[in-house]
Parts: C-alpha cells; structure tokens; sequence
C-alpha cells in the first residue's frame, strides 16, 4: 500500500513551467491588443484625457498580468525544478530501492531516523525545513500540537503524522542521494 509518493503534489508544481509560459504569452497577447487598439483609435480627435485613459488602463492591465506571471513562477520555480530532477531520476534509473523491516527508528525532537537493510535515512519536521514560497517534495512529518477549537473553548491535541511507525514495519522506500542527503521520493507498506 502507498503511503507517500512525490509524484502526489500540486497541479501548479507539476507543470510550472507550462503554467508560466501561458502566463507569458497571455500577458504579451494583451499588450498586443492593447497596443493595437491604441493605434486603431482616431488619435487626432481623443482628447488627453482619453489617452491618458487608455494608457493607464494599458498599464494596469498588463503590468497586473505581468505580477501574476512573476508571482506564479517565484511561488512554483524552485518546486518545479525539484519535481522535474525527480523525474529525471527516474528516467536515468539513478533512484534506490531497499525493501525491509525499518529497524532502528529514532523518534527525536528535529528529526526522526530509520534503517532498512543498512541504509540510514532521516526525516525532518515540515516546519524545520520549508522555507518561504518553496514547497519541500521531500517526505516531511509533523509533530502533535495543541491547539484551540472553536472560540477558543477546548485545548484539543492533534496528533503528529508520520507513515514510519516503528521497528519491524515493513516498507519499500526509493530514494536518491543529492548533497550527501537521502531524498525519499516514495514509500509503500509491504503485507507480511
């Protein structure tokens, strides 16, 4: 049974790029027509202010699709490219494989670690290691945490989430190795 999978992210991490690209020519399509409404207009009989007008509303409009094209690509570049050297893995056969009972399981404060036929991987909390804007493709767990139900009335505990549950669970993990870390890009639970 899967349990985690990279390939399972979102539809704009996926086709970043693609989306950028449209986003790009959807903004330069606009200025064109923009541009040629402009000159199409009996220029000689527009008063300043309808030039003034039209400029503006020029401005607004493709420099308010040019920031939604900036901030596509900034929010999805650095996820996209991580997926995309996921996938080239996969094509180059540079991801491992192991099968086994995860022995050694190291539940911890910043980290959580396990074995499986020799190989030692570790796991971060999600809040230690996503930063600002860019997604971590990466399996990720999260700790229990407290928090406030409705009005702030009860104190309801949440409890972490993590599919490594302890020694003896048998589990098949790919992965590659980039930077001297282990990258997990997918887990499944073997049956006994």
């Amino acid at each position: 049974m899967k349990l985690f999978d990279y390939r399972d992210v979102a539809f704009l991490v996926k086709y970043s790029k693609e989306i950028f690209i449209g986003c790009i020519v959807i903004t330069a399509i606009v200025f064109l027509i923009m541009v040629i409404k402009f000159f199409k207009r009996d220029i000689l009989s527009d008063t300043i202010g309808d030039k003034i007008l039209h400029l503006v509303i020029t401005v607004l409009l493709v420099g308010g699709l040019g920031l939604v094209t900036w901030g596509v690509h900034k929010y999805t570049n650095s996820a996209g490219e991580i997926y995309a050297s996921y996938n080239e893995a996969y094509e180059n056969n540079q991801v491992k494989t192991v099968k086994g009972k995860v022995e050694d399981f190291t539940p911890a404060t910043s980290s959580k670690s396990f074995t499986i036929e020799g190989v030692r991987f570790t796991i971060y909390e999600i809040n230690s290691v996503v930063k600002a804007n860019e997604a971590v493709l990466y399996y990720t767990y999260t700790n229990g945490s407290y928090e406030y139900s409705h009005l702030m009335e009860n104190l309801i505990y949440k409890p972490g989430q993590c599919v490594i549950l302890g020694d003896n669970q048998q589990l098949e993990v790919q992965y590659i190795e980039e930077n001297g870390e282990k990258h997990i890009l997918y887990i499944a639970e073997l049956s006994n």
